[in-house]
């Protein structure tokens, strides 16, 4: 697990380029090869320009977002909402969070989990006869599915229709675990957008097959403004999350999950 979290922070787009910019740094100030020196610092700077734009970003994205569409929603039919309609479980697969007791659960969620529980409430406002199972075992002093169920509750959701995961630390911890809760049963499976792909892969492995209903879209259309034509760092943060999916999918594979 530390490995897996290790490899994944140093792999980031982010650290790649700043150690190729910072290789050419050197190679500029402490050694004679100062062409390469220009070459890295080049290619550093025009990789950060690059993925400081959406519509770059997006290619990357797009691919993880496009495979599957919320489900249940008004005004829309889709091939799976007649499945949909007869879940017994909504599962929230855990994201992050930051302990401070200072602040409401809702707002100790990260920018990533908070749009998973809200479309899970959506969905169980649908849904009254399901149950929410809320994952993540990880966490200081109290488990993130602890902070997941102090959202929900303060969100209106009963305590009565909630169930706690407690033994899982990643997605396939959750794959495992929650599948042998849910069993045979008809469930949704709700998380980010990027997520669902790898997430839906880990599942069927199980031998479950999950209703999956996306949240937290991140290449969203939007109108052409001044912002199109602008570097800016949240798409930085885009491609990051689909890069962590991308290497998650890799490292899977080689670990036997998928």
């Amino acid at each position: 697990m530390f490995l897996k979290k290790l490899l994944s922070a140093f792999l980031m787009p982010m650290p790649i380029v700043l150690g190729i910019v910072a290789a050419g740094l050197i190679l500029l100030w402490f050694t004679q090869r100062q062409r390469a020196g220009r070459i890295l610092v080049t290619i550093g700077l025009g990789l950060l320009t690059l993925f400081s734009y959406s519509a770059v970003t997006n290619l990357f994205v797009r691919p993880l977002e496009n495979d599957f569409q919320p489900l249940l929603v008004d005004g829309r039919s889709a091939a799976l909402d007649a499945r949909a309609r007869e879940a017994r479980w909504i599962v929230v697969l855990g994201g992050g969070h930051a302990l401070d007791r200072g602040l409401p659960p809702t707002s100790q969620l990260s920018e990533g989990t908070l749009p998973r529980l809200v479309e899970a409430l959506r969905l169980k406002r649908q849904l009254p006869g399901a149950k929410l199972i809320l994952s993540g075992g990880f966490g200081r002093e109290v488990t993130h599915a602890r902070i997941l169920a102090g959202a929900a509750l303060a969100l209106g959701c009963a305590p009565d229709d909630l169930v706690l995961e407690e033994r899982t630390f990643d997605t396939a911890d959750e794959a495992r675990f929650i599948g042998e809760r849910v069993g045979t049963d008809p469930f949704i499976l709700v998380t980010s957008a990027t997520h669902l792909p790898r997430a839906v892969a880990l599942f069927r492995k199980q031998g479950r097959d999950p209703l999956p209903s996306p949240a937290g879209f991140s290449a969203i259309a939007t109108p052409v403004d001044m912002g199109t034509f602008f570097p800016m760092s949240g798409s930085i943060g885009k491609l990051e999350r689909a890069w962590h999916e991308y290497f998650g999918h890799v490292w899977s594979k080689l670990r036997g999950q998928l």
